[in-house]
């Protein structure tokens, strides 16, 4: 029995490692779909997320960065586009877009009120239905921004580290060998001699 239960070990360790030879995730940013983009935004034009435009009058864009004064200025979601203000975050850890609330307030960068200094990152759902996350890369009258954009209506997927794959796969295989060992020995035996 007991070489039974070896043997049994044996070939799942075998098993997981072919498995984690093989890649099990893939990064968000080379899924199809997705697409990196860095621009500015001038102060009172429209910045449409789905095609990548700016312009002074656009009536399909997803923002506004509005200038009601030199010191006074929003962003303003545009034709049902809503966002969310993530704050000064890891822009990279910004990765499951439709768990956040998102809202069709406007978003205040005044000069002395500003919600939105360099680095912060906010998540975008288009007109379109898309999702994107956005990070201020420098606020001034121009906004310099990077975007990471899908554009198949889906939210960027959380990526799991390869090593939070291989602990899960350890996991697994120490309760796979607990329960052949069960069920190999009698309660006398043990995993000895």
């Amino acid at each position: 029995m007991r070489l039974k239960a070896r043997l049994l070990c044996s070939a799942y360790l075998s098993l997981l490692f072919a498995a984690l030879s093989v890649p099990l995730v893939t990064s968000a940013a080379a899924s199809p779909g997705v697409v990196t983009m860095n621009t500015t935004i001038e102060r009172t034009w429209y910045f449409d997320v789905d095609t990548g435009l700016r312009t002074t009058n656009l009536p399909t864009g997803d923002l506004w960065w509005e200038f009601v004064t030199e010191t006074t200025r929003y962003i303003v979601p545009q034709n049902g586009a809503l966002f969310a203000n993530l704050g000064i975050v890891n822009f990279d850890s910004v990765v499951d877009l439709s768990a956040y609330p998102l809202s069709d307030a406007q978003i205040n960068g005044s000069v002395g009120n500003n919600s939105i200094p360099t680095g912060t990152v906010l998540v975008v759902k288009t007109n379109l239905g898309n999702y994107a996350k956005m990070r201020i890369d420098n606020y001034s009258d121009t906004l310099s921004i990077t975007i990471v954009y899908r554009d198949d209506g889906n939210p960027l997927v959380p990526e799991f580290p390869s090593s939070v794959v291989v602990l899960i796969s350890l996991v697994a295989v120490t309760g796979i060998a607990a329960l052949v060992h069960k069920q190999t020995n009698t309660p006398e035996q043990d995993w000895q001699g």
